[in-house]
């Protein structure tokens, strides 16, 4: 049995102990309502998950839905609910007015991306936009287009292409020759979606279903996926995968009922480890330090895995295996605590 394999043990077994001694101890919490405020929880917690607020916004419902990492080190916002596009600074405390830049967008914004230095918007029942340094937008052409963009859209940083949700599914665009490959079922709406860190399999959050399900990009058929979690609940929908660390490859997710979710990648499992939140839809990646921006409908939270990993990015340089190995002799020693505890 490897250490890998062991640890992995150990992380599955304190999360989901500490999960249940949560919810018999205080029991569900209310969801939404103008004092939600997303936490992690004590499973969160233990496993080295922390939250700050990159962008506020109580006047609106969503006034930014996504964002992306563009030129100049700043962040571009798609912005929902007053139909622009924006242009923060990437520094924790933003609020509507704080931005540097507006722009207008031809419809309503929602998924935005970058990759290969450009950034890219979609319309929602449009198309997709190419953004510049100076928030002007020019059509992404795309060739023998038969769908309309509907909302999530995210960059593959190994191929330098699209992985966007539409009309017609999941699909797969190279933004420099134009063409499209159909990723996932043709005509089943999927909302938020994602990159594993090697760039072989595209996730979505398949809301009818209430699943996370991963296509392969290699070889794609979209008839089988090579994932799939079956019923979560809690509204799945924005997703990012993390590199690095002792959850290497599982699936952070963002859920309509004010939850955030760790899926295992290899069982499928899904274990809460932030609560209390207003309703969660899509996420980006921060690129520039391996965060995740979850959008809530009030606000942009930061969510940062901790030391040696990274959210939705390239995996960080590996940690050194007895650094590993104390994290999971700590984990180990935490689980026997509780064990004694209960007793």
């Amino acid at each position: 049995m490897t250490l890998e394999f062991k640890l992995q043990r150990v992380r599955s077994h304190c999360l989901r102990a500490v999960q249940s001694s949560v919810v018999a101890l205080f029991g569900l919490g209310a969801i939404g309502g103008a004092e939600a405020a997303l936490t992690v929880n004590a499973a969160g917690t233990l496993a080295g998950f922390s939250l700050s607020t990159y962008y506020s916004d109580p006047a609106v419902t969503y006034g930014v839905l996504s964002l992306a990492n563009g030129p100049g080190g700043f962040l571009y916002a798609a912005g929902f609910a007053r139909g622009d596009v924006y242009k923060f600074a990437n520094v924790d405390g933003q609020s509507f007015g704080t931005q540097v830049a507006t722009a207008s967008t031809p419809g309503t914004p929602t998924g935005i991306a970058s990759v290969g230095g450009q950034v890219y918007l979609g319309v929602l029942g449009g198309g997709l936009l190419k953004v510049d340094g100076a928030l002007a937008f020019t059509p992404l052409v795309i060739v023998a287009q038969t769908f309309v963009f509907d909302y999530g859209l995210w960059g593959n940083a190994v191929t330098g292409h699209l992985l966007a949700s539409t009309s017609t599914g999941l699909i797969d665009i190279d933004p420099i020759s134009g063409i499209w490959t159909q990723i996932g079922p043709a005509g089943e709406f999927v909302d938020g979606v994602t990159v594993s860190p090697d760039g072989k399999v595209a996730y979505g959050a398949y809301t009818g279903s209430q699943a996370i399900r991963g296509y392969s990009l290699a070889s794609p058929n979209p008839a089988v996926p090579v994932f799939d979690t079956g019923f979560l609940g809690h509204g799945p929908d924005g997703t990012g995968v993390i590199s690095g660390g002792l959850f290497d490859g599982d699936i952070i997710v963002n859920n309509n009922d004010g939850t955030v979710g760790l899926i295992d990648k290899l069982t499928g499992i899904e274990t809460i480890i932030a609560d209390g939140g207003s309703r969660g839809d899509l996420v980006s990646a921060d690129l520039s330090n391996g965060t995740l921006l979850l959008d809530q409908s009030e606000s942009v939270l930061r969510l940062s895995c901790g030391p040696g990993c990274a959210i939705g990015g390239p995996p960080p340089a590996a940690p050194e295996p007895l650094s590993l190995a104390l994290v999971g002799m700590a984990l180990t020693g935490l689980a026997a605590t509780r064990r004694r505890k209960s007793v």
